[in-house]
Formats: C-alpha cells, sequence, structure tokens
C-alpha cells in the first residue's frame, strides 16, 4: 500500500507520516484490494492549531478515488502538542478526527457501513403507558425509530453513521432536542440527555445558559442586563464555534440570530461554518430568506389560491384592487396571534371606512379550530379558511403571526411588523406619506 502525505505545516509532517503510516497498515490487513491512502492536512492558522481540515483519499484498482473529509475548524484549542505547535506531537483528540476520517474513507471503498449503535432511554409517565414514541431526526424529520411505552420507559436502539440532531415525541408532547450518536444516552430528571461525549456537553453549557438567564432576571439595571446578554451571546457564538464540524454546532448555530438572518447574512454564516450549510434546515432557512426578500416592501403581492368547502379563495380577490389591505397570517392555537388581534381590530375600526380592508389567513390550522376562534374572538374581517402551509411556503414564513399591509395597485408596503411599529406604518400609509 502506497501512503502519500501532504502537510501544509512541514513541521508535523514527519509526525504525520508516522501516525498514518501504523494505520495504513491496519487498513491494508483489513482492506487488502486498497492501492494508496492520500492524505491532506491543511493547517491553516498554524501559530493557533485553530483552523485545520483532513481530507482522505483512498484508492483500488477498482475504484476511483474516494474522499472523505472532516473541517476542523475551532474544534481544537491552542494547546502544547496540538497539532501545528512547535514540537510538532499529534494530540489525542486530533489521532481520533485522523482515525475517522482514514476509516471513513477506507469502509466507503469497501462498501461497509461505519454506523456504530446507540441506544436512547426515555423515562415516561404513567400516562404515556402503551402510547406509542417516536424518535426522529430533528433536521430533516424522518422517524428513526418507534416503540410502545412500557414499564414507564421509551427505550429506542439502533445504528447511526454520525452524529445527528434527534427529539422525542409522543401523544401530545415532546422532549428536547438533543444529539443522537453512539452509545447510550438517558433523559435525566432536570429535562437533559446525558452520557455521550455530545450530549454531556450540550446539558453543561445548558446549565451555563440557565445561570445567564437567571443573573438577567436578577439584574439591577440596564447596564447589567446588557453586559448578561452579551455574555450570553459570546458564550452560544464559542459554543458553535467549538464544535463547527459537528451537530452540537449545528444546535447552537439553530439557537442563535440564524433563523432570524436575512440572504446575505446567512450566506456569510454558510461561507464561515460551510457544515451547517448541508443541514435540510439551513437550506430552507435560507430558501425561505429569499422568499421574504422577493415578497418584502417594494415587491408585488404573489398569489395563491385556497380551496374549502368546496369553494376557491385567491389573494387576489382581495389585494390589489385599489384599497389598502392588512392581511394577517394567523392560527387559531397561536397565542401572540390572538393578541395581536387586539391591534387589528384597532387598525381596523379606525381605517375601515377610510379605504383599508383587513384579511385574515388562517395557516397551519384545523378549519374548525379557525372558526371557533374567529366567533369566540369576534374577528370582523373577511377570512380563508384552510390555507395549511401554502402561504407561508411563498412568502417565506416561519413564524405567525406575519402581518403584510398591500398598497392599493397590491405592492407590498411593511412586513412583519407588530404592535406599536405595524401602527405606525398604516397610519403613514394612510396618510398618504
Amino acid at each position: 500500500m502506497d501512503v502519500r502525505i501532504q502537510a501544509i505545516h512541514f513541521e508535523i509532517a514527519d509526525r504525520l507520516v508516522e501516525f498514518i503510516n501504523k494505520k495504513a497498515d491496519k487498513l491494508a490487513r483489513r482492506f487488502p484490494a486498497i492501492a494508496t491512502v492520500d492524505v491532506t492536512l491543511k493547517v491553516v492558522k498554524p501559530e493557533t492549531a485553530m483552523n485545520k481540515e483532513v481530507v482522505v483519499k483512498i484508492a483500488t484498482p477498482q475504484h476511483d478515488d474516494v474522499v472523505a473529509s472532516r473541517h476542523l475548524r475551532g474544534s481544537l484549542r491552542p494547546c502544547r502538542g496540538s497539532l501545528g505547535a512547535p514540537d510538532g506531537k499529534i494530540q489525542r483528540q486530533e489521532m481520533k478526527y485522523l482515525n475517522q476520517t482514514v476509516l471513513a474513507a477506507a469502509l466507503a471503498v469497501a462498501g461497509i457501513s461505519s454506523a456504530e449503535p446507540f441506544k436512547v432511554i426515555v423515562p415516561m409517565s404513567a400516562d404515556d403507558e402503551g402510547a406509542m414514541a417516536r424518535l426522529v431526526n430533528y433536521d430533516n424529520g424522518t422517524t428513526v425509530d418507534s416503540v410502545l411505552v412500557a414499564d414507564g420507559m421509551a427505550v429506542f436502539e439502533g445504528k447511526i453513521d454520525e452524529p445527528v440532531l434527534g427529539r422525542v415525541t409522543y401523544d401530545g408532547g415532546r422532549l428536547p432536542i438533543f444529539i443522537l450518536e453512539s452509545g447510550t444516552i438517558s433523559l435525566g430528571k432536570d429535562g437533559a440527555f446525558f452520557g455521550t461525549m455530545l450530549n454531556d456537553q450540550l446539558r453543561s453549557m445548558g446549565q451555563k445558559m440557565q445561570q445567564l438567564g437567571a443573573k438577567y432576571q436578577s439584574a439591577a439595571d440596564d447596564k447589567e442586563r446588557e453586559a448578561v446578554y452579551k455574555a450570553y451571546g459570546a458564550a452560544l457564538d464559542s459554543a458553535m464555534t467549538a464544535n463547527a464540524d459537528n451537530a452540537l454546532g449545528y444546535f447552537y448555530f439553530l439557537q442563535g440570530d440564524a433563523p432570524q438572518a436575512d440572504a446575505a447574512g446567512l450566506r456569510a454564516l454558510f461561507e464561515r461554518y460551510p457544515s451547517f450549510a448541508a443541514y435540510e434546515r439551513s437550506k430552507k432557512m435560507l430558501a425561505n430568506a429569499e422568499r421574504r426578500e422577493a415578497t418584502g416592501p417594494g415587491a408585488k403581492f404573489t398569489d395563491f389560491e385556497v380551496e374549502y368547502n368546496g369553494e376557491k379563495s385567491r389573494l387576489s380577490d382581495y389585494v390589489g384592487r385599489g384599497h389598502y389591505t392588512l392581511v394577517d397570517f394567523w392560527a387559531s392555537w397561536c397565542g401572540p396571534c390572538i393578541r395581536q388581534t387586539v391591534v387589528l381590530k384597532d387598525i381596523y375600526n379606525k381605517y375601515k371606512d377610510k379605504g383599508l380592508e383587513v384579511l385574515g389567513v388562517a395557516v397551519w390550522d384545523e378549519p374548525d379550530a379557525t372558526l371557533r376562534a374567529i366567533e369566540q374572538h369576534q374577528l370582523p374581517w373577511k377570512s380563508i379558511i384552510g390555507a395549511g402551509t401554502i402561504p407561508t411556503d411563498l412568502y417565506g414564513i416561519t413564524g405567525i403571526p406575519c402581518i403584510i399591509l398591500f398598497g392599493p395597485d397590491g405592492t407590498t408596503i411593511s412586513r412583519d411588523k407588530q404592535d406599536d411599529a405595524l401602527r405606525a406604518d398604516v397610519d403613514a400609509a394612510m396618510a398618504g406619506k
């Protein structure tokens, strides 16, 4: 077996060759068909050892090059003996990453799955006995395993190739997000999962965030609250950067400002953290941000059609017909939506005789529940019932209520405003400003 090593940081090349040669001997015995192992280690900042990428190519006479790569950006902190340090020693954690990456490429060539077993143990209440519990991949929504609750426990088992975000759902409930990885994972009395490396880190970080939250609540003044808020953001960013190559980092990515970022901001984040861009939620996040831009202020409305009770309704039946239209995308179960109807009623009563119409569009809701809420809260405006996800997909709506003000010609004037900010935009539009 021919082993070729490339290392941009020459001081560690000899050590790297020694390590890979040992690994290559084992690979040769396990996979005799492998002809070459080509390893490239890129150390972007050797003075800190904070940005590294390992790329492994393995070739056989029957296969083209099979590539496995692992981005180590931020996963390792500067320390004596780390890759890129003056003595050129290989840290134990870095050896583990090299080991996993070389092995992943070898297994891909051999057509062998690198999946490892997991077990998730979840205590359940007596009321949940016999209920169906599901372990789902939080990122793409697929069901990984499903079991019936027995003896107060839901126990999931299977194999997994690499860590992903997981969540347990059951009749009428769902548990906190955790890291589904190899090993035995348990749900503690504190509501956090533990037992494996990434879940233990997530639990520890959660405790730290709770402490910061308590400090924020007990802060004496705005200055102290601002300091705690900045500390919270810094801790979240640090944890995300330190885990930029795994599912834990992706979890922190979702907890930060990314979901509220515009398309340009998301692209910048994905350039900084390329591994996050491959996740399904990230792709949807960017697509939604692009749709929000395409349907934002200055853009003409995007029409849609909904059928309910045999009758079809279109947004164009109400928007772009010579008057201002305030469209509220809402649902009966949404507390903030119901609270915002107080503001909408004020606006409606103020301008209903001056050329403003209000339209409710019920999304993510059952029609019967919508009709009950309309009657209960005495909503006087017209409504489109049973819209489901049709408009939210078109307009990139990820949270409700989403309220959009359209001008007489159907041009978007204001979007995603609530309370006084919404009142101000409507007042300005109706005053002709």
